[in-house]
């Protein structure tokens, strides 16, 4: 009887059935959807979606994973038919203003990249930072000084990855993206859309849509309000959806579902399907 109920509790954190080239995109989830490592959330996972979103929410030691995890990763792939995108730490100075410091962490990134190209990577997501100001907004220069610092990080990690700029998306954050986008423009980069961020932080999604759909390699897909955060999908105005939805079709990059728990992930397939039936 403990087994059987160990089995049915099993069953109900798993997706209902398999959505595995349904789609014109790629459709996929966080790598820490179950309370387990890397192995465990790809081998659960990997039967019933496209692709994983790896999250490295902090750099490894020396910026390398394990190459045994690594290994394993890139056998788990080919079994279960998947791709991976690598979400980059969230720490990232690439823009730091002392000069050894950004040399460092790009060194650093592209070590970290270097260290999974054997693996069926369609994007590495990379966040920009700048620096948090309280409110204010930035003195003149500050932005073209922050924007020229991050580009010249960029085109060092792209030149001793050695990696495709195509294949590093540039991820929006709290500021407008405007801000970055002369960067991702000059040095050809990809876009990474996090329709979250876009809601939560009052900006326009249907002009970010339109700006930069056309570069979107992945999108971040979550459910946010007031007192949550990647969350299930059902969570984002019906309005918010409508428009992913209408944008969805014309899309053929990597879809993340970035949510952090199998409930909130079956309730997010649940919403996804509603919204493109």
């Amino acid at each position: 009887m403990k087994q059987d109920r160990i089995r049915e509790n099993e069953a109900r954190q798993l997706p209902e059935r398999s959505y595995k080239g349904l789609y014109g995109f790629r459709l996929g989830t966080t790598s820490f959807i179950y309370r387990a490592d890397y192995r465990t959330n790809v081998a659960r996972l990997g039967r019933y979606l496209d692709e994983i979103e790896l999250l490295f929410f902090e750099m490894p030691p020396g910026g390398m994973p394990e190459a045994g995890l690594v290994e394993d990763l890139a056998g788990l792939a080919a079994r279960l038919g998947i791709t991976y995108n690598i979400h980059l730490p969230l720490d990232l100075e690439l823009a730091a203003a002392d000069k050894a410091r950004r040399r460092h962490q790009a060194g650093l990134t592209a070590r970290l990249i270097s260290s999974t190209r054997s693996l069926p990577v369609t994007s590495y997501t990379i966040h920009v930072n700048y620096p948090r100001q309280a409110g204010r907004t930035p003195p003149d220069g500050a932005i073209g000084t922050w924007r020229r610092r991050a580009a010249g990080s960029l085109s060092r990690i792209i030149e001793t990855a050695p990696v495709p700029p195509s294949l590093l998306s540039v991820e929006n954050l709290e500021y407008p993206f405007r801000w970055i986008a002369p960067v991702i423009e000059e040095l050809d980069l990809a876009v990474c859309l996090d329709i979250g961020h876009l809601v939560s932080c009052g900006h326009d999604l249907e002009a970010a849509l339109e700006d930069f759909g056309n570069r979107a390699a992945v999108i971040h897909l979550y459910g946010t309000c007031r007192d949550k955060d990647h969350g299930a999908l059902s969570l984002m105005a019906p309005e918010v959806l409508e428009q992913v939805a209408n944008f969805l079709p014309a899309f053929s990059g990597s879809l993340m579902l970035e949510v952090f728990s199998p409930e909130d992930l079956r309730a997010s397939l649940a919403t996804l399907t509603q919204m493109l039936s």
